[in-house]
């Protein structure tokens, strides 16, 4: 099992117990960080057993747990460091949200969804892949365009389009695909917009053909 958390000068520690048995404890304390992470083996156990991770001194943030099957190097793991809401800019600005996790994870690829909350779109999309590219120099790149909204119009999909292009990126084009998918107000989707867009993602990402709306 893997444990992601946060370190901080006033951290504390975290106890991982699975199935009645002591891990092992975590110390959080440290200079600021995301994304840190530390991985307990164990034997595989054919029961249902309870894993439990305990703040047991000071304050501490759990970003997440991993439970790993056979080995730490196969399979599909995917990492989500959304804030919703904020803008391309935010993620540089703030390198913890999502850009310390590259150094942690090292991911094979990173998908980047922007453009609805951008002020400069594509330019801020180019500001946040370069640093990702800084972070992770080994990882493919990849853009989503989400559903056209009131916000994303098609203009804005095609200038991110446009810079996907001259970029070299992969583009994972649900404006193109999917075209404008019922919303909440305009902008925010709606439980079957949101499936319906995830789905699409999957298939490309998974290597299907994306057929274009029109």
């Amino acid at each position: 099992v893997t444990v992601l958390w946060t370190s901080a000068p006033d951290g504390g520690t975290l106890d991982v117990s699975w199935g009645g048995e002591v891990l092992g404890a975590i110390d959080t304390s440290g200079a600021p960080r995301h994304c840190r992470s530390t991985t307990f083996r164990r034997l595989r156990s054919r029961l249902s057993e309870t894993l439990s991770v305990t703040c047991t001194r000071g304050s501490v943030r759990l970003e997440g747990v991993y439970v790993h099957g056979s080995n730490l190097d196969t399979g599909v793991r995917v990492w989500p460091a959304v804030r919703s809401g904020n803008a391309a800019r935010h993620f540089v600005e703030q390198a913890g949200w999502m850009l310390d996790a590259l150094d942690t994870l090292r991911p094979d690829l990173v998908v980047i969804a922007t453009g609805t909350n951008d002020d400069d779109y594509p330019g801020e999309l180019v500001r946040l892949m370069g640093a990702v590219r800084e972070r992770a120099p080994e990882a493919d790149l990849a853009v989503w365009l989400p559903p056209l909204t009131t916000r994303f119009t098609v203009e804005r999909a095609a200038a991110g389009r446009q810079r996907a292009f001259e970029e070299g990126w992969a583009v994972i084009d649900a404006a193109a695909a999917l075209g404008a998918l019922p919303t909440l107000d305009g902008v925010h989707p709606t439980s079957l917009t949101t499936a319906v867009s995830a789905g699409h993602a999957a298939a490309v990402l998974a290597g299907g053909a994306a057929e274009d709306a029109a």
